[in-house]
């Protein structure tokens, strides 16, 4: 599975669905934070926030951000702003 990633990554176009189902997977089996980015070459704090993301069950935001179309700080930011409509609100103004 580690190669299968590692390939993955190696890819100049791999799918970002996945990098996330594979960090995912490394996430789930027990994998730290630091193990996974190691593994992958990706840093602790990109890997910490893509956990923080997966674990939240925000698939279509971490596409996003795997995509390059959104930023990994906006996509914590909505993430964080829950269910308050004010925030999220303020969060994906400053976003766009």
């Amino acid at each position: 599975f580690i190669m299968s990633l590692a390939e993955n990554l190696a890819r100049r176009r791999y799918r970002p669905i996945e990098l996330l189902t594979g960090i995912r997977v490394l996430h789930s089996k027990g994998y730290a934070i630091a193990e996974i980015s190691r593994k992958t070459g990706l840093s602790r704090e990109y890997v910490k926030d893509l956990v923080l993301l997966i674990s939240q069950g925000e698939d279509r935001i971490l596409a996003a951000v795997e995509c390059g179309t959104l930023p990994m700080r906006a996509a914590i930011d909505i993430v964080d702003a829950g269910d308050d409509d004010a925030a999220l609100q303020t969060t994906l103004h400053e976003a766009y």
